[in-house]
């Protein structure tokens, strides 16, 4: 059973989704994929989230972005991923430095690449994964099934005949 992982997303999408220099995919479960600008995401959180942001609020200053960066640590994203583009055509060495001295996962989406790319790739994989799953219990209750029948079968041929 293959879940979603931080890395194979990363592997998935090739170029599309790649760690920030100096950081590694990890092999972090993925729960969902998350898109906010919200400078405290944690409340429309769970665990687990891939959180993307343009870093449209990301503020310019050490303390305020290590002050963002605690707060999507303390809500246990897989990996924050940084959309380039729209507001940071390179990710500020400010918040590669948050992330690295926090250890948080941080992952670039290029400027060609919407975000629903990195949703739906989390999708398909999530779905091969569902079904995987459901082909495994599938597969273990005809098995079972199987076992029962020939146990039942052998029972049978074993009674003395009445003749």
């Amino acid at each position: 059973m293959s879940v979603p992982t931080v890395a194979s997303l990363c592997t998935a999408l090739g170029s599309h989704l790649v760690p920030a220099a100096g950081f590694r995919a990890p092999g972090t479960e993925v729960t969902a994929v998350h898109i906010s600008e919200l400078l405290d995401p944690g409340a429309y959180l769970t665990g687990g989230e891939l959180l993307l942001t343009t870093g449209l609020a990301l503020p310019d200053d050490e303390a305020g972005v290590g002050a963002y960066v605690d707060r999507v640590r303390a809500a246990e994203v897989s990996a924050l991923v940084l959309g380039l583009g729209p507001v940071h055509q390179t990710p500020p060495e400010v918040l590669l430095e948050a992330c690295r001295d926090r250890g948080v996962a941080l992952l670039l989406v290029p400027p060609a690449t919407p975000f629903l790319t990195v949703t739906r790739a989390y999708w398909t994989a999530q779905s091969r994964s569902t079904e995987e799953r459901l082909n495994d219990v599938v597969s273990a209750h005809r098995d079972r099934k199987s076992t029962r029948l020939n146990s039942s079968h052998t029972d049978i041929s074993r009674m003395p005949s009445s003749a």
